[in-house]
Formats: structure tokens, C-alpha cells, sequence
């Protein structure tokens, strides 16, 4: 580029210098432009329609993913209770409304941009920490996954298991509820509950397929054990195509 500007200051009213001065204007236009939105729309609206509490579920979870920017030193200490999206009530009120940049205001109430109205948690639903979900969706979710779960309590006893439509692996019938865990998961079990192992893997055959079984003890947040469970996978189109696997890899 530094040449290029040398050889157009020699002959300013060339074809190649107004190319040049052409690109250059575009570069500079493209530049202006989003710093013009940031500044004068984007943070301004920031500072009128998110609430205190909306910025706290912000803040929460930036701490949790970290940040895209380098923070400044100074501690930010909301004052309000984490409120995320689709806990919102959508709307702007007309103090809100009068308040936002004059690029905003001829969209606000447009018939083009209707309000979300969606409600995520719905009557009946189960609230997890992360998502609510009715009974009827977790069943067809794990049915969904390409693998199996057996989940086991504290007295290795048998509550719960998923069987896959994608994967399947070993055969079991609602009988096996209540029942103590097979002899060979509970001699590993120890390991397990008393942390010194997070997980323990083990490979077998069924007919002609590879299986891997993994032991993992499931925990509360603050450490305290709830059970076992075991995760059984088909391997099989992996370990007989490696290279076929290899090449499908794509790098997101």
C-alpha cells in the first residue's frame, strides 16, 4: 500500500491513483460506519432498555464464559437479582421509548418488529438449572442421543435408564429399577464416591460391535455425591473407519 501511495503522489490523476482513492474512501466509509452505529445507537440503547437486573445475568454469566474485551480494573457489584431473556416481559414503555436515539424511535412499534411474546417455561414443565423441559421432551431427548445412561443412587440402586434410537448398546428391560448395581460396576464404585478417580472407561464386545462403558460419579454443584452413572457408546464406526472419520473432521 505504502508503494502504491508513492507512485500516486508522483501521478495523482492516473487511472491506478484513482483506484486507489477510490478503495481508500470505501475503507474509510466501512470504518465509520459501525464506529457511527456503536456510538451513536448501540450504546446508547444499552443504556435505556436493559435493566440492573438484566445486566447482573450479563455480568453473571461473562464471569462464567469470560470476556471478549480486556476488563477495566474497576469491580463491577450489581444490586439486582440475575433476570435473563426469557424471564423479560417484552415491551418499552414511553419513558423508555422517548429516551432512545432518534435512529430507534421510527421502529419502535412498527408493525415489523411485533413484540416476543414466547414464554419458555410453560405449566407442567421441569426446571433444570439451565433450561425448563416437560417429561414428554426429556424422554425423547435422551431417545435422541447416541448413547445410553444407567443412573444409579447412593445405595447402588438402579433409578433410572435411557434407551437410544441413534445407538444402541446393551439390551435392558424396566425390571433392572431397584436393582443393585451388575457386580462389576460396584467394585469400582469406591473409586468413584471417594474422588479419587473422576471417571473410569472400560472397552467390550457385543456380537460385532466395540462398546465403551463409562463410570462417572454424578455430583452436586458443592461436591456432594448423588450416584453413578454409566454411559454406554457404539464405537464401532469409529474404530473400523478411522481414516473415513478423520477426514469428516471440521474445524468450527
Amino acid at each position: 500500500m505504502i508503494t502504491l501511495l508513492d507512485k500516486d503522489l508522483q501521478n495523482p490523476l492516473s487511472e491506478e491513483s484513482v483506484r486507489v482513492s477510490e478503495s481508500l474512501a470505501q475503507l474509510s466509509r466501512d470504518i465509520a460506519d459501525p464506529v457511527f452505529r456503536e456510538n451513536k445507537i448501540l450504546y446508547p440503547t444499552l443504556w435505556v432498555l436493559p435493566s440492573e437486573d438484566e445486566w447482573s445475568a450479563v455480568d453473571k454469566e461473562a464471569r462464567r464464559l469470560g470476556y471478549l474485551v480486556m476488563r477495566e480494573r474497576s469491580e463491577y457489584l450489581p444490586s439486582e437479582t440475575p433476570k435473563y431473556p426469557y424471564q423479560v416481559v417484552s415491551g418499552i414503555t414511553p419513558d423508555q421509548a422517548d429516551r432512545l436515539p432518534e435512529e430507534l424511535k421510527g421502529v419502535v412499534g412498527s408493525t415489523s418488529f411485533p413484540p416476543d411474546d414466547y414464554v419458555v417455561s410453560r405449566e407442567g414443565d421441569l426446571e433444570f438449572e439451565t433450561d425448563f423441559q416437560s417429561c414428554e421432551e426429556v424422554e425423547a431427548i435422551f431417545k435422541a442421543l447416541p448413547l445410553e445412561i444407567t443412573y444409579a443412587d447412593t445405595n447402588n440402586r438402579v433409578r433410572f435408564f435411557s434407551e437410544s434410537n441413534v445407538s444402541g448398546g446393551f439390551p435392558r428391560a424396566k425390571t433392572i429399577i431397584g436393582r443393585r448395581l451388575e457386580q462389576y460396576v460396584a467394585r469400582n464404585v469406591e473409586a468413584l464416591k471417594t474422588g479419587r478417580e473422576k471417571y473410569r472407561v472400560f472397552w467390550t464386545r457385543l456380537g460385532d460391535r466395540t462398546i465403551r462403558v463409562l463410570l462417572v460419579a454424578v455430583r452436586k454443584p458443592d461436591g456432594e455425591l448423588l450416584g453413578l452413572a454409566e454411559i454406554v457408546e457404539d464405537f464401532t464406526e469409529v474404530l473400523n473407519n478411522p481414516r473415513e472419520i478423520f477426514e469428516k473432521i471440521l474445524v468450527l
